[in-house]
């Protein structure tokens, strides 16, 4: 959804992931929610800090991925 007085987002997609997703649809795979996504990533972060010992990794959120 689009900010105050701004237009959508337009994403570019290369043929390859169009492709992907494609496969996907024709396989009627559902997407991961927002939720299955967040708890996955929880898991993972816990499993980092773990394996490294550095509870940084905790400060990984999705939010986090949209900057890169």
């Amino acid at each position: 959804m689009p900010e105050k007085g701004s237009r959508p987002r337009e994403l570019r997609l290369g043929e390859k992931l169009v492709a992907m997703v494609l496969v996907l649809f024709a396989k009627k795979q559902s997407f991961p929610t927002a939720a299955a996504a967040g708890h996955y990533l929880e898991n993972t972060r816990k499993i980092l800090v773990e394996a490294n010992n550095n509870p940084r990794f905790l400060q990984i959120h999705l939010h986090t991925f949209r900057h890169f």
